[in-house]
């Protein structure tokens, strides 16, 4: 029963991740312009309700689960940047592509562990979150580079960014989620 909870609350935490994901990255691509504020404030809330949620996790796992995952220490890692960022949302639009960067680079590191869990599980498809890690890094380096002259460009290569990493955490997801449930 416990380890069925623990398989809920990843795939919970997985489908925030996607939906927050999915959320900015319309955003970006209906409204690059006016978006900018909008955006920060909704990405520091997603944060801190992410760093909740991991918060809440370590509570609930086990102690070496606890100690291992640091789910405690990353939550209110979170939750501190969801925080700073809400603050400084006005100031921040210059730094949207190295925030929106760093976030496809968490992505990619999320996505490894992942293919590596699941390498560990003797998953078929362990590769597939690898592949997707590889994918999330090379358009992390494409927004860090900026080939993008112009501003709007960037801001939607970002939205488009966004959602194809939420596409390949959703498949993530759903390897993991099913790889678990036949154990």
């Amino acid at each position: 029963m416990e380890e069925q909870n623990k398989q809920k609350t990843l795939g919970i935490v997985g489908w925030v991740q996607v939906a927050v994901y999915v959320v900015l990255g319309v955003l970006l691509i209906l409204w690059p312009s006016q978006s900018q504020n909008i955006i920060f404030t909704i990405l520091g809330c997603g944060l801190c309700i992410w760093g909740i949620i991991k918060i809440i996790i370590y509570f609930k796992e086990d102690v070496q689960t606890g100690m291992l995952s640091q789910s405690f220490s990353m939550g209110a890692s979170l939750v501190v940047i969801g925080v700073v960022i809400i603050i400084f949302s006005a100031k921040l639009g210059d730094m949207m592509a190295v925030i929106f960067a760093c976030m496809l680079l968490f992505g990619a590191i999320y996505k490894i562990q992942m293919a590596f869990d699941l390498k560990k599980l003797k998953s078929d498809n362990w590769f597939i979150p690898l592949f997707g890690a590889l994918i999330a890094m090379v358009l992390a380096i494409l927004v860090f580079v900026n080939l993008f002259n112009a501003e709007k460009v960037l801001i939607i290569f970002i939205g488009v960014s966004l959602i194809i990493e939420a596409i390949l955490n959703m498949m993530s997801v759903i390897f993991l989620s099913r790889k678990l449930k036949t154990q």
